[in-house]
């Protein structure tokens, strides 16, 4: 499926991937960002051959690559890939999973700043927020949960995340959205929460 997906030939010759996304880096830094690309989209049919797990860190490079091309709705179409789909070799324990998108809805919201859309990414931002909490929980972390769930440190996170939307004289209607999540972590829920955010930040 995944070979599909990257739209890669079958006669390629197989190679180690870190060795390609090494090679992708490096293009990247010279600004060869579509050089950059195959060498990702061939690093990660090579790690679809194999069994090893090279986590999700990998697989959010593209995306960003593909914004700076000026490809930005097939950028967002990978995020949503990888969100519905996952990677090559994913991790099947549901707990890593939810932190992992908590990564890629980070990325989302940084995303949707490059791209001037602020009060757009204040969504995905809270979203990278719970799901993190949500992998706290799943996790059984229940140390570092307590302290993430704290009023005081729920505003900290989430002030910069506002400002750039001139959404701060909302704060308080956000924390209520995340502490109230939070409250019950067993049952945390994102639709729901996308939802809520989505309606202050309209009536802002």
């Amino acid at each position: 499926m995944f070979k599909k997906l990257f739209g890669l030939g079958k006669k390629e010759v197989q190679q180690d991937p870190r060795d390609l996304l090494k090679k992708a880096t490096s293009k990247k830094k010279e600004g060869k960002f579509n050089e950059a690309i195959l060498l990702l989209k061939r690093a990660y049919q090579e790690i679809a051959k194999g069994n090893i797990n090279h986590g999700i860190n990998p697989f959010l490079r593209l995306p960003n690559y593909l914004q700076e091309v000026g490809k930005p709705d097939e950028a967002w179409g990978e995020y949503n890939r990888l969100l519905n789909n996952g990677y090559p070799n994913q991790l099947n324990d549901f707990s890593v999973v939810t932190m992992e998108h908590s990564k890629i809805y980070d990325k989302m919201r940084l995303f949707l700043q490059r791209e001037n859309k602020n009060e757009k990414a204040v969504t995905f931002g809270i979203l990278s927020d719970l799901a993190w909490a949500r992998g706290l929980n799943l996790q059984k972390r229940n140390s570092e949960l307590k302290t993430y769930s704290k009023t005081k440190n729920i505003k900290d996170r989430l002030q910069s995340l506002l400002k750039k939307a001139n959404l701060e004289n909302e704060i308080e209607a956000f924390v209520l959205i995340v502490s109230t999540e939070l409250n019950d972590p067993n049952n945390i829920d994102l639709n729901r929460v996308s939802k809520k955010v989505n309606t202050v930040v309209s009536a802002a």
